[in-house]
């Protein structure tokens, strides 16, 4: 409700974007119930549904945008139109994925329950981002599902129901962000064969990782159709066009050439993990929390260094694809992305994957013992 109450003047808010977009939806659902049901699929374009990779000019691309607008108009229906009700709906369903994602931690980690509840639910941009209707809190309320049900499965046993909400949460993910399923499948498997293979985690990691990255720049040379260096390319380009905001910063230009991916992966991991800095401020005021935040788990990340739990290893299924999923969006974020606002945002729904494995695996009775006997 905060989120909508600040953006609620700001024309390029998508919140408020998708809300008055969906009041139309909401209206030919009383005028004309079929075009409502019906209007999610058809696509103006000449060339139909081919495109899917495209990232303009295409039904896929759409989607994306439609499907909130369709979402939005859904909860119109039930509140009469209103903003903050749709809030309140909106996160009730947002809440079933996160409830999924403390569920597994709390397995994993085994540590302090209420410490896990605030990585998962209570991380200021986290908590700030995916609440607000848009897209990212979606996406991580289905990256919930399918994490929860992969472990269930993976530890229990897999079932027809739970292939199917995994398969349904991936497809609907891939709807709204396709890049992200794409980080996520190498991660995915790699967990699942160290699993059930019981193979070294980092091994097997190491090895899906090394074949990802040989098909990512060569996959091209099989389907010509399929050039994922050009699709990344494209989607900086398609930042690049947009207006300057007051937070844009210097980004390198990529090539679909495997050098020119070399050469951007420090300054894509600077940014996507680094920014904003405490000097980034004198581009916008609004940088200054989500500075000091960002400060604060590099704190979080130092004690950890000094106080870790000996029996905590970073060489495990889950831990391990943890960091590859999350750090490989946030190279997709680092590539593509110019301008800190959205990065802050993008990159928020994966800061508990990037942060449990340091708080939760860091002795702070260790810690606190010896800050009372340096006082």
């Amino acid at each position: 409700m905060a989120a909508g109450w600040l953006t609620h003047n700001d024309i390029h808010s998508d919140t408020w974007n998708y809300h008055h977009q969906a009041l139309t939806e909401y209206r030919i659902f009383f005028t004309n119930p079929f075009e409502y049901f019906s209007n999610l699929f058809y696509t103006g374009y000449s060339y139909g549904y081919d495109g899917m990779l495209q990232t303009q000019n295409s039904y896929w691309n759409d989607l994306k945008d439609n499907l909130m607008i369709k979402l939005v108009s859904v909860f119109h229906i039930l509140s009469g139109g209103n903003y903050y009700v749709n809030v309140v709906l909106y996160n009730f369903a947002v809440f079933f994925g996160s409830i999924g994602l403390y569920r597994v931690f709390i397995q994993v980690y085994q540590s302090n329950k209420l410490v896990t509840a605030a990585i998962v639910f209570l991380l200021p941009s986290v908590l700030f981002y995916s609440s607000a209707i848009h897209k990212d809190g979606l996406i991580m309320a289905l990256t919930g599902v399918v994490i929860f049900n992969v472990w269930q499965s993976l530890h229990i046993r897999f079932t027809v129901k739970r292939v199917l909400f995994i398969t349904i949460a991936l497809l609907f993910v891939f709807f709204f962000r396709n890049y992200v399923v794409m980080a996520m499948l190498p991660a995915l498997a790699a967990w699942i064969i160290a699993i059930k293979k019981k193979t070294s985690p980092v091994k097997t990691f190491a090895l899906l990782y090394a074949i990802t990255l040989l098909f990512f720049f060569s996959v091209q040379y099989i389907l010509p159709s399929v050039n994922l260096q050009q699709y990344a390319v494209q989607k900086q380009a398609d930042f690049f066009a947009l207006e300057k905001g007051n937070t844009t910063i210097q980004t390198d230009t990529l090539q679909p050439v495997p050098g020119s991916f070399i050469r951007s992966t420090p300054q894509a991991l600077q940014h996507a993990l680094l920014r904003p800095f405490v000097t980034d401020i004198k581009l916008s005021k609004m940088l200054l929390p989500l500075s000091a935040e960002l400060i604060l788990y590099e704190l979080f990340i130092i004690a950890f260094l000094f106080f870790r739990q000996k029996k905590f290893s970073f060489n495990t299924p889950f831990v391990l694809f943890s960091l590859f999923f999350a750090l490989s969006i946030c190279l997709v974020i680092g590539f593509t992305v110019p301008v800190i606002g959205a990065i802050v945002r993008y990159r928020s729904i994966y800061l508990p994957f990037i942060l449990a494995p340091f708080i939760l695996g860091t002795d702070w009775n260790q810690m606190a013992t010896f800050a009372k006997i340096k006082k």
